[in-house]
């Protein structure tokens, strides 16, 4: 009889089955969440996936820069509270409510400058997925790329507006120039140090936000193709372009 193959176990998978053992080892992992734990060891699987891609060795995470944690399961909404395992219920800021018939798949808490956040994402199970038409029941189609001076330049002659915040308002960029350099000439580790930063976060943030308004991230992709699109029959398409 030939050796029987043994299948192949991801090591993200022995380090998930290897999670209880650690809370016997180390008791205080107990008092965090198990989705937690193991959405974590995802993340670095990920991580060294990229790595051996060539896309760079994972970056070593400590309490400083370690700001966000996915729950996968557990959490419930009921009106402006949130309840997260392990933490108990809590008041939150509810920019929006979760709509009808949807169900919470995974919220992800993320630490920024001025406090902390929760994403919530939600799913429909009875909503059907969408079946992409074939090109010959397409009737017109409007294409658009990425520019530099202008945010997006399209197939028609339009041409949507780069909003460039930082470097618009010279204001904004003096001032974050002598916020960076209070804090390099605060000593390291200080609490001084810490406050200065803090500072120069809260203004990077004030920047990003206005960015994220009108950029691809943010929602101009969204804004853009429903804006455009509904001219030319809902159609649209995109490119990846890879940077040699």
């Amino acid at each position: 009889m030939g050796m029987q193959k043994i299948p192949a176990v991801a090591s993200r998978d022995i380090q998930i089955t290897a999670l209880p053992q650690l809370k016997i080892a180390r008791p205080w992992y107990g008092e965090i969440d198990s989705t937690v734990l193991q959405q974590n060891v995802k993340r670095l699987d990920v991580a060294y996936k990229k790595f051996f891609e060539g896309r760079g060795f994972p970056k070593f995470k400590n309490r400083s820069n370690f700001t966000s944690f996915t729950y996968a399961a557990g959490v419930k909404i009921k009106g402006n509270k949130v309840y997260l395992p392990k933490l108990g219920w809590m008041r939150f800021h509810k920019s929006r409510s979760v709509p009808d018939g949807f169900a919470i798949k995974s919220v992800t808490v993320r630490q920024r400058q001025d406090g902390w956040y929760a994403s919530v994402r939600i799913e429909d199970k009875t909503v059907p997925d969408y079946a992409a038409k074939s090109l010959t029941e397409v009737k017109s189609i409007i294409g658009g790329d990425l520019g530099i001076t202008k945010l997006v330049h399209l197939s028609d002659g339009y041409q949507f507006e780069n909003h460039k915040f930082a470097i618009k308002q010279q204001k904004t960029k003096h001032l974050l120039k002598v916020r960076q350099s209070r804090v390099s000439r605060k000593v390291k580790g200080s609490n001084k140090r810490k406050k200065a930063s803090k500072k120069v976060g809260r203004l990077h943030k004030k920047i990003t936000d206005k960015r994220q308004a009108r950029s691809v991230v943010g929602g101009a992709y969204h804004y853009i193709s429903t804006s455009r699109c509904y001219r030319y029959r809902r159609f649209k398409c995109r490119r990846d372009v890879t940077t040699v």
